[in-house]
């Protein structure tokens, strides 16, 4: 009776030890707003990891292996020394100690138990099905943030939040599969305020009659879109945690109340989920789902291709890793379309209210949905080479409308290429990345994303039609501080990158009955980094982990931009993701068009100094995090005058009742409960 009952106990103990394990080794993703990411760019550059995958997010298998062996080279340099390691060898045992605690910190958040747990707001089962282990987890959890901005010009001090509840389910379906679903419910007021209108050119969403029978240049300053700005966040810092759309509280959830930006208290919802597996030992990766996304990015939120700023979409995400240093990836998805007729207004021009291509502008009916023109799709391909000293990827995109062209969702055809075998009607690019990398020191890299570009013909930094990014960085070890990194980068957005041509249904389009827009631009934002077109950045930021639960982070931005907005802004001067590249027929030809940065226009120039900590107190058993920053923003512009646009032209300080000089101060926090 003894052996039959230790039996059971044994049988008990290892099937409870394989449903742990699977907790652990769960193949769900993580989110890339969470923090572990920057804690796993630091300990790569510290050498205290493998070379970091470029495609996020990671799945919790995934981060826990990196974890693992932070702590086994942490546990060598405290017990061996960093060796030859010269750079490791600043490190003081006292550090290393506090270095693990931070990443034992850190994986207690993989950690689940059965039944309730109470502190996390979590019920967790698990069992058999079919002879394969299986759990469920459902959590809840609350976050909030609110931020605010006082500045020089009163008119423009603002104050926005947003409060919502997360409802959460996951699991795992045996040993390779595991499910999430995430629903959120929020209350938000993120006012903005408009700054001005800019043209965007005149193909955009052109009237449907014939070309000869309409005056363009009677109708050419209708095509405007609004520039609004967010002065209650540092600019370019706030991407809108809602989807879709939201309801106006006092107008109450019905059919006909969905508006395109909450400038007044407001419902808001959304909802990511996905079905991901790994198979044959973590040699095919894929997954599906709806769920934030960075590729090729050589830094946190640094990507030019696919930025961990862009909105979520649906999409199809594979990877094939056949050796260590070699990875090929795909993803293709849906994009979604931006509810934002308050920044279109009754600009757009469809055909009139009985379907005619009514040549009476009068006549026109000027409700339009901005869901008529955004029904894209898009593909993504990317193969990795990662060696001990040198990264190296490359691949290409496209936007395309939604039809059923698998060949751009196949991996083993360029997109690029299979362009060109069905009607050359999409929005193409090309990007690569280089770098170089020396483990406890440091890395330096280069990433270019290429749009279009006329090569061997022109001048490519000055001819308009040459539309790409580029960016130089490096992000170096600071051995002397807990997990610190100081990152430096130069990043450059030229004029019209981004965008696209709308295609007109009658000749350039043959499988719509409207016009479409390709730009490269999801929910409204740009795919790729997060400046708009004619823009550039000098980005530094210093980051350390003083404490355990804690985060430190000091960041400076330079940030020069062509204006999008005013009687200044120039229709050619592509300087907003709506902006669209003139042919030539109605205008000058754009192989005529030249671009000088700075030099040809007005531009507004901004210096920007941020102060981030955040602390979690889950350490101490209160499922609690705060996150806070305080910074400094100042901005002002500069024009050319009267004088014409050249390499050599000047440029001096200006002002005017369009373009003021501004300075504020924007004190943010956030508040998460129940989120670990």
């Amino acid at each position: 009776m003894f052996y039959k009952n230790l039996k059971k106990i044994i049988l008990s103990m290892a099937f409870i030890s394989s449903i742990t394990l699977l907790g652990a080794q769960s193949n769900n993703t993580v989110d890339i707003t969470d923090d572990v990411y920057d804690l796993l760019a630091t300990a790569e550059v510290q050498g205290l990891c493998e070379p970091l995958a470029t495609s996020r997010p990671y799945t919790e298998k995934y981060i826990n292996a990196m974890l693992d062996q932070i702590l086994e080279n942490l546990e060598k340099l405290e017990n061996e020394g960093a060796g030859d390691n010269k750079f490791q060898n600043f490190w003081k045992p006292r550090q290393t100690a506090l270095q693990k605690e931070v990443v034992e910190n850190y994986k207690s958040r993989y950690v689940r138990q059965d039944g309730l747990f109470l502190k996390n707001m979590a019920y967790r089962v698990s069992g058999e099905k079919a002879n394969i282990p299986v759990n469920l987890t459902f959590d809840l959890s609350t976050e909030s943030f609110i931020s605010g901005g006082l500045y020089s010009d009163s008119d423009t001090n603002s104050i926005g939040y947003e409060i919502w509840e997360n409802i959460h389910f996951y699991g795992d379906l045996g040993n390779n599969i595991s499910y999430r679903s995430l629903a959120y419910l929020e209350v938000t007021k993120m006012d903005m305020q408009k700054l001005g209108d800019y043209d965007i050119g005149w193909w955009w969403y052109d009237y449907y009659g014939d070309e000869e029978d309409f005056v363009r240049e009677e109708h050419f300053s209708d095509r405007t879109i609004s520039t609004y700005r967010n002065y209650s966040v540092l600019p370019y810092s706030y991407k809108k945690h809602w989807d879709g759309s939201v309801y106006y509280a006092k107008g109450g959830i019905n059919s006909n109340g969905l508006t395109g930006w909450p400038f007044k208290t407001s419902l808001a919802f959304g909802m990511q989920g996905e079905l991901h597996g790994t198979f044959l030992d973590n040699l095919i990766d894929i997954g599906i789902g709806r769920l934030n996304r960075e590729w090729g990015a050589m830094d946190t939120g640094s990507s030019l291709v696919l930025n961990a700023n862009a909105h979520p979409f649906f999409g199809l995400d594979t990877s094939v890793k056949p050796f260590k240093w070699l990875t090929f990836s795909v993803v293709t998805g849906f994009l979604e379309f931006p509810n934002q007729n308050f920044i279109n207004g009754n600009d757009w021009y469809p055909s009139d209210e009985h379907g005619n291509k009514n040549q009476n502008l009068e006549n026109l009916d000027k409700d339009v949905k901005d869901s008529f023109f955004f029904h894209n799709l898009f593909a993504m391909a990317k193969l990795d080479l990662d060696l001990k000293y040198v990264h190296f990827d490359f691949g290409s995109t496209v936007v395309y409308p939604n039809r059923a062209e698998l060949g751009y969702s196949f991996p083993l055809v360029d997109r690029v290429v299979y362009q060109n075998n069905v009607g050359d009607y999409d929005n193409l690019a090309l990007y690569f990345n280089l770098k170089f990398r020396y483990p406890g020191f440091g890395s330096i890299w280069g990433s270019f994303y290429m749009d279009e570009i006329n090569a061997f013909k022109t001048d490519i930094f000055h001819n308009t039609r040459c539309m790409f990014a580029y960016q130089g960085g490096t992000k170096i070890n600071i051995p002397w501080l807990p997990f610190a990194s100081l990152s430096l980068r130069y990043t450059k957005i030229e004029p019209y990158c981004y965008t696209h041509e709308a295609l007109n249904a009658d000749s350039e389009q043959p499988y719509f009955s409207h016009y479409i827009s390709e730009s490269y631009t999801n929910n409204g934002e740009s795919l790729g980094y997060y400046l708009p077109p004619n823009s550039d950045e000098l980005y530094l930021k210093l980051e350390t982990k003083p404490l355990p639960a804690s985060s430190f982070g000091l960041k400076y931005q330079f940030i020069r931009h062509g204006v999008d907005w005013g009687s200044e802004s120039n229709i050619y001067s592509g300087s907003s993701i709506y902006s669209e590249l003139p042919a030539g027929k109605y205008g000058p030809g754009r192989n005529n068009l030249h671009k000088y940065f700075l030099r040809d226009g007005v531009y507004e120039w901004m210096n920007i100094v941020t102060l981030e900590a955040a602390y979690d107190f889950n350490k101490f058993g209160f499922p609690l995090q705060l996150c806070g920053s305080i910074g400094y923003v100042h901005n002002w512009f500069t024009s050319i005058g009267n004088d014409s646009p050249s390499a050599s032209t000047g440029y001096a300080k200006y002002e005017s009742e369009e373009y003021k000089e501004n300075r504020g101060v924007v004190i943010s926090m956030w508040v998460k409960a129940f989120t670990f």
